[in-house]
């Protein structure tokens, strides 16, 4: 296996660049986090009203039809 194909070390690598990018501190990445979430509420909001979830709502509302979940024909 080529280390390019290794998905474990891909998450790692991401991991430490995302702790890096906040000084390894977990306080300052929960404050990012508590950040983009007041900025994006309205959006989280929408998303969690949506009765199928889905990730294209305008899709309904201009006639054509959602995309098909795996299984749900």
């Amino acid at each position: 296996m080529n280390a390019n194909d290794d998905p474990i070390a891909d998450i790692r690598q991401l991991r430490h660049r995302i702790s890096e990018e906040f000084q390894h501190d977990p306080k300052l990445y929960i404050l990012y986090l508590q950040k983009m979430h007041d900025k994006y509420l309205k959006q989280i909001r929408l998303y969690v009203e949506l009765p199928n979830k889905s990730l294209h709502p305008t899709a309904q509302s201009a006639g054509r039809c959602a995309p098909r979940t795996l299984g749900g024909g």
